[in-house]
């Protein structure tokens, strides 16, 4: 199985996020999404009655593929509106894709999350990291990302949960194209957004010395 599973990550190609990033990987500090008792997800998919809110990209591709018309082909790939549960109104994240083996991860970016203030300077909610930020104003990137951690070191740092801090990479990677005949296979490309890794953004370090710079310990 772990096999597998490996053999699914090292076929997996990352989607292409020009719009989102520059030529080179790009890092940033992100939480997991908290898409399990998200107020965003819940609420009426139209925004434009609250205009601090943004559609919940996972609404987004749920309702895609509810209006597609497979006889034509339609819809999203169907890593994009997997729930994750038996329920496709209630989510799980992450969320692994079955036919791939690929732990999806689903995230909002701190930079993305700054909280919120109205018109009048009143706090509409305070940040991501703040402990009393309101998800029904989260605001999620709209592909998922999967684990930079091969999954043997994920059972050792344990799965991702919603909240986690985890530092994403995002990818972009030049189109490619490649010879179609009729004894080829069209490859078909897995929309992610690039990569997840668990992380702390605050840490002390603790020294004997401090002139020595021999890191001992951390809180």
């Amino acid at each position: 199985m772990a096999k597998d599973q490996r053999n699914a990550e090292l076929g997996l190609r990352i989607a292409s996020t020009s719009d989102s990033t520059k030529s080179a990987a790009q890092k940033e500090l992100a939480v997991v999404s908290p898409c399990s008792h998200c107020q965003n997800f819940t609420k009426a998919g139209d925004t434009s009655s609250d205009p601090y809110r943004t559609s919940c990209p996972r609404r987004i591709w749920i309702q895609q593929q509810a209006n597609a018309d497979p006889d034509n082909g339609q819809g999203p790939d169907p890593v994009l509106y997997l729930s994750g549960t038996t329920d496709p109104n209630k989510l799980a994240n992450p969320v692994v894709d079955q036919n791939t083996g690929n732990y999806l991860v689903w995230i909002a970016a701190v930079e993305d999350n700054p909280g919120v203030v109205d018109d009048q300077g009143n706090v509409v909610t305070p940040g991501i990291l703040d402990s009393k930020f309101d998800n029904t104003y989260i605001k999620c990137r709209l592909l998922p990302y999967v684990s930079e951690q091969h999954h043997d070191v994920l059972r050792t740092l344990g799965p991702f949960q919603e909240m986690d801090h985890v530092v994403a990479e995002s990818h972009r990677i030049p189109p490619m194209t490649t010879p179609f005949t009729s004894t080829s296979v069209q490859y078909q490309e897995t929309p992610v957004a690039g990569t997840v890794s668990k992380a702390s953004f605050a840490y002390a370090f603790n020294t004997v010395n401090p002139d020595d710079h021999g890191i001992v310990g951390g809180t």
